[in-house]
């Protein structure tokens, strides 16, 4: 059987849904604008390694650049993506056994 375009790029999209900072990305960016940083300050992180998981995000069409006077800001081009994050929460937390705390959810 072999593997679809589809299929890689599914793979491919969910492999970067993995990473937890780009997972705390979308959920910052999610409801509201952010710039650089904000972004850096608010996830304790470098502005290198926002500006990393910002721009893959935005090659994949996820995020989208705002220019507000002299800044960029962040934020989702649609929010679908977090649903399906969101969505994946739930599901964790349903497949979860009672008292298993293997799975983080």
């Amino acid at each position: 059987m072999s593997t679809s375009d589809d299929d890689r790029g599914l793979s491919g999209f969910f492999s970067l849904l993995a990473n937890p900072v780009v997972l705390e990305l979308i959920e910052q960016v999610g409801f509201r604008h952010h710039s650089m940083p904000g972004l850096a300050e608010k996830l304790g992180r470098s502005p290198a390694t926002i500006s990393k998981y910002t721009n893959r995000l935005d090659a994949w069409g996820i995020m989208k650049r705002v220019k507000v006077g002299r800044r960029l800001r962040y934020g989702l081009k649609d929010r679908e993506v977090l649903k399906i994050i969101q969505r994946g929460r739930k599901c964790l937390q349903a497949l979860k056994p009672e008292g298993d705390p293997g799975i983080e959810g």
